[in-house]
């Protein structure tokens, strides 16, 4: 199931779209500027294997430093509520 499981995460995040990643935070009352977005879609793209199945916390360091404290706080929140809720499926 896992190489499943990454081959369909693969293809997700390499069709994710800038639009996507805006509309999702929105809906999760993330207020996030375009170029805040931008470099998250990009850290995404490059980077989803360490998020998801590495030590999430470089990413979170990483990122700290380009996107605004109280947004990368509720997406940190976000991603760990995420990742508990499909942790059996990765």
């Amino acid at each position: 199931m896992g190489d499943n499981i990454k081959y369909i995460i693969k293809k997700y995040i390499e069709k994710i779209t800038l639009q996507d990643i805006i509309c999702f935070a929105e809906k999760n009352n993330i207020a996030m500027e375009k170029k805040e977005a931008i470099i998250l879609q990009n850290y995404i793209k490059k980077n989803w294997e360490e998020i998801i199945y590495g030590d999430y916390t470089n990413t979170i360091q990483t990122l700290k430093n380009q996107i605004e404290k109280n947004t990368i706080e509720k997406i940190e929140k976000l991603f760990l509520m995420y990742k508990a809720k499909y942790k059996n499926y990765l």
